[in-house]
């Protein structure tokens, strides 16, 4: 699962972070999968950091703007 392979890490990989850029924008539709990443502590924690980088909030409306990066 997911949420036990985030426990006590901050990224899915250790030393690839392209890894997490691949799975992030999949989980960033978790409104729209009516999913409540309240009950995953360590996702919800892992999805913030990544939607806080500079990076992956330009990357987000590309390849155009649609809404802003969606928050638990």
């Amino acid at each position: 699962m997911f949420d036990t392979r985030l426990q006590g890490r901050d990224f899915v990989a250790d030393s690839n972070f392209i890894v997490d850029m691949a799975i992030w924008p999949w989980t960033s539709r978790f409104e729209w999968r009516q999913i409540d990443l309240d009950a995953f502590p360590d996702v919800r924690d892992w999805y913030l950091r990544i939607a806080d980088r500079p990076a992956a909030q330009r990357e987000y409306d590309v390849p155009k703007v649609t809404m802003p990066i969606p928050r638990p």
